[in-house]
């Protein structure tokens, strides 16, 4: 009964984040009697709410990681392995914002006598906010930098230090300009689906507790999951 009744309250965020999720790609399928290239796997990508950035405004910007293991974050350093960094260089006509990270969680591993503070490797995100110059020059632009960090795997233990280099293509508008919003990878459920979960609430709570109450009356064979 109660998983039912979750399955209710939950319907609507869970629709909507579903409709918010972008295609990230297909997988190449082999065609026979052809050789095929394969290409190592990015180790991040980049994103902006935007597909295109106007002149004078501020923008959201992410750095995605996309390694296999653990890191850690320089927010909660582990002495002997170097922390995930995201370094950006100065870039005429944009400023960067702080650039924040994760939070962590404790995990015990087998080559540490306690829990240490790490981040999955695969699905990390670096955010920071892209200020774009009122006479910033229009059309694609590349902001270099540089991503250091230091893997850890569950029973390997830690890796070698990467350095790998950050490239984050932007394209900057006129000020008026219409954009399109791009492929995103943090998806917040609406305000509007929040306010209507608040306002049912007092209604699935009413309806849920006679069921419960008759559910304890009857016994767990009269009620559903």
């Amino acid at each position: 009964m109660w998983r039912a009744l979750c399955a209710v309250v939950l319907l609507p965020s869970i629709t909507v984040a579903q409709s918010e999720v972008g295609a990230t790609g297909q997988l190449a399928q082999p065609l026979s009697g052809r050789s095929i290239t394969v290409r190592p796997k990015p180790m991040y990508r980049s994103y902006t709410y935007y597909n295109e950035i106007r002149r004078g405004t501020v923008e959201n910007a992410v750095v995605q990681l996309a390694v296999p293991g653990f890191v850690t974050m320089p927010q909660s350093p582990v002495p002997g392995i170097v922390p995930l960094r995201l370094e950006l260089q100065p870039t005429e006509g944009f400023a960067v914002g702080k650039i924040r990270y994760p939070k962590t969680y404790k995990l015990k591993l087998a080559f540490q006598h306690e829990p240490i503070p790490v981040a999955q490797g695969s699905g990390t995100i670096i955010e920071f906010k892209l200020r774009v110059d009122r006479n910033a020059a229009l059309g694609p632009h590349t902001l270099m930098g540089k991503l250091t960090f230091q893997t850890i795997g569950g029973a390997k233990g830690v890796g070698e230090v990467r350095e790998v280099e950050a490239r984050i293509p932007v394209t900057v508008v006129e000020h008026d300009a219409k954009v399109s919003r791009g492929e995103w990878p943090i998806h917040k459920t609406p305000v509007a689906v929040v306010v209507l979960l608040i306002v049912f609430s007092p209604v699935l709570i009413a309806v849920a507790i006679p069921i419960y109450l008759i559910c304890l009356a009857e016994g767990p064979r009269s009620c559903p999951d």
